[in-house]
């Protein structure tokens, strides 16, 4: 029998561990295979159980509703022109003096632009999989109904729950039902607009010193899912008024961003510390005091971006002059001040008091990105001049860690800290939350993302439709030697 010469043993040695490691590779990648759970399956049975199921609401988040001319019937935004533009539609820019009306509305939350899937997916999930029927408009109300709420995001978050305490109002007497109780479910800035209702019911308290929240809302709702909500606001808010800000390619400049109440909001909360020095001690700015924004020359009343923004302003109005473009931004710098004033008041009003439990509060986000959680600010020139990233840091101080100054865990947008209402410690009090709640969770995944994840749509369909067994009575083994006990029917 011929022996094999060693080169052709090698050759034939190499070629299986060839094998083998594809083998292996190929053994490897199935079980690394992403798996999505079968929710039309998982939640067959409870999805076929309608009759009596409360109807859900759902509250998309910031910029997730198109805004319209009605006169004209164009899509200002919510469109792919919209964002992919160079520039925002200034005609989006809310009224800044008295007696100037918005007409523009808004009609409905954007499902998807340019066939990228923004809203679709959540609600193809309630219906298909979770047995929701979509309303769309007037007529019989059918079971397990779900009704997606769309406003007008540029206002402000008080205005919107005043709308949305209309429109549960008005589901209840379509129901003729005029205790009836809706479960909600909210993205990001939809939160902060349901968590306001949920307190205050529809009443405006922001003029009162000392809120006391009445849990108005409170009565009308079961249960209530908060995804990526910034509770305590987000710091990308903050830069945007002083920056600007992009979505997609389009650009969207401090001064239309400075005219809406609802980013004004967003910003960090005033019980909150994200402004520090080089050497990480906070700095005590306050940024709701419109003296700061003028003093440190911050967004619109910054000198490098006044021409830009009389140019805007003239563009939008073609037969007006310098004059009334110099005018205007006086205007727009005095009204600022009083959105400031009233955001921060928005924030002390959902600080007075937590979300009462009898709703059940459950709050789902992401926590694998790194966010946004604060800024570094130092002086030049006489002013506090921010900066936005560790390495744009002048005069960065030994043994400090910049990058923990900057970023923690979240999703991009919305930091981790931010969506549980953690309060840092201060002189008057310990660490805490001002949002108790019964369950969180959270996956990876970046904000605008969050809505499409199965993870998050598990879990919410596993919240909105699981009906836990009832508590079995306690069971008690006999004795030994006693007689087993009767069974029922059986007499003694």
């Amino acid at each position: 029998m011929r022996s094999k010469a060693p080169n052709e043993m090698g050759i034939r040695g190499a070629r299986g561990l060839r094998r083998f490691i594809g083998l292996c590779l190929l053994v490897l990648a199935a079980g690394c295979a992403h798996r999505e759970p079968d929710l039309a399956l998982l939640y067959h049975d409870w999805a076929n159980q309608k009759q009596g199921r409360p109807p859900l609401v759902g509250i998309h988040g910031l910029m997730g509703s198109e805004i319209v001319d009605p006169k004209t019937g164009k899509v200002l935004w919510g469109k792919m022109r919209g964002f992919f533009s160079t520039t925002a539609d200034m005609r989006l820019a809310l009224p800044v003096t008295p007696g100037e009306k918005n007409d523009l509305v808004a009609v409905g939350s954007i499902k998807k632009v340019g066939g990228v899937e923004v809203y679709a997916g959540i609600v193809q999930t309630l219906t298909q999989d979770g047995g929701y029927t979509l309303v769309k408009g007037p007529g019989p109300v059918p079971e397990a109904p779900f009704f997606p709420f769309a406003y007008d995001w540029r206002l402000s978050c008080v205005e919107n729950a005043r709308r949305l305490s209309a429109f549960i109002d008005a589901i209840a007497a379509r129901c003729h039902d005029p205790s009836l109780k809706v479960d909600i479910v909210a993205h990001s800035m939809g939160g902060l607009i349901a968590r306001y209702y949920i307190l205050y019911g529809g009443k405006d308290v922001l003029g009162e010193e000392t809120p006391v929240p009445t849990d108005a809302g409170a009565a009308h709702v079961r249960k209530f899912v908060m995804l990526g909500t910034p509770n305590m606001g987000a710091v990308s808010s903050l830069l945007a008024l002083i920056d600007g800000s992009r979505v997609g390619l389009a650009r969207i400049p401090p001064d239309l961003i400075a005219t809406m109440p609802s980013m004004i909001e967003l910003m960090p909360s005033p019980s909150d510390h994200v402004l520090f020095t080089a050497s990480g001690e906070p700095l005590p700015l306050d940024i709701y005091d419109v003296k700061t924004w003028e003093r440190e020359r911050w967004g619109i009343f910054d000198p490098r971006k006044r021409l830009g923004i009389l140019r805007r302003y003239l563009g939008l109005h073609p037969g007006a002059d310098e004059a009334q473009a110099r005018a205007y931004l006086v205007a727009l710098q005095h009204h600022f001040g009083v959105l400031l004033r009233e955001a921060k008041a928005f924030h002390l009003a959902l600080e007075a008091g937590p979300v009462p439990a009898s709703v059940q509060t459950l709050l789902l986000g992401g926590d694998c990105t790194p966010t946004l959680r604060g800024l570094v600010v130092e002086r030049e020139n006489g002013r506090w001049v921010v900066r936005r990233k560790p390495d744009e840091v002048q005069h960065p101080v030994k043994g400090v860690n910049l990058a923990s100054l900057f970023y923690g865990p979240g999703d991009g947008d919305v930091t981790k800290s931010s969506l549980l209402a953690e309060v840092p410690a201060s002189a008057l009090c310990e660490p805490h939350t001002d949002l108790p709640y019964a369950l969180s969770g959270f996956i990876c995944e970046e904000h605008m993302k969050l809505v499409k994840n199965w993870t998050f749509r598990d879990n919410l369909l596993n919240f909105l439709l699981y009906k836990p067994l009832p508590a079995a009575a306690a069971c008690r083994v006999p004795r030994a030697g006693s007689p087993p006990a009767a069974s029922a029917g059986q007499g003694r």
